[in-house]
């Protein structure tokens, strides 16, 4: 898996970004800290990157961002979700979708008991109408490969499961 990071003081996003166990980014922001998670412990949801910024800018998807097994985030001072946000989750990776309204005041002084800058001011998360912000169960490679040889699925319905337009109930009549 990999990062995808989308970085700037407003970002948008109009396209499709996808990866497999790893995560997608997109923080709006004068300043952006990370933070690698610990994933040997088993009290973290998250995967990968924490990230905070400061003087927070607007951070709008109105494209298609997803990431099988992995996390998605949208972090600024203005958060719209106005597209398809999806996440998978299987039994051993966890699939996570983080919309953060928020933001670090440049002269502000709050910090985490690790040190690290908190953030100390908050902001607005919109989400549009017909938008879809989805963690689903991860599909099984192999059986939807079997079922699509054996014409009991199409790849378009694989696809339109994946944009979260059908029900996983879809793939266990196979």
């Amino acid at each position: 898996g990999g990062r995808v990071i989308l970085l700037a003081p407003d970002v948008e996003n109009k396209g499709i970004i996808k990866t497999d166990t790893g995560q997608v980014i997109l923080a709006a922001g004068h300043k952006a800290y990370f933070h690698l998670t610990n994933s040997s412990d088993s009290k973290t949801l998250l995967r990968g990157l924490l990230v905070e910024v400061e003087s927070g800018g607007s951070a709008v998807n109105l494209g298609q961002l997803a990431a099988e097994q992995g996390d998605v985030t949208l972090i600024g001072k203005l958060v719209q979700q106005k597209g398809i946000v999806s996440a998978s989750s299987s039994a051993n990776l966890n699939g996570t979708i983080h919309l953060l309204a928020r933001e670090i005041a440049p002269k502000g002084n709050s910090f985490l008991p690790s040190g690290y800058r908190a953030p100390d001011r908050t902001g607005r998360v919109e989400i549009g109408e017909g938008s879809r912000s989805l963690v689903l169960p991860a599909l099984d490679d192999g059986k939807i490969k079997a079922a699509i040889g054996a014409g009991k699925l199409s790849q378009a319905q694989v696809d339109a499961y994946r944009r979260g337009e059908t029900s996983v109930a879809d793939f266990y009549a196979y």
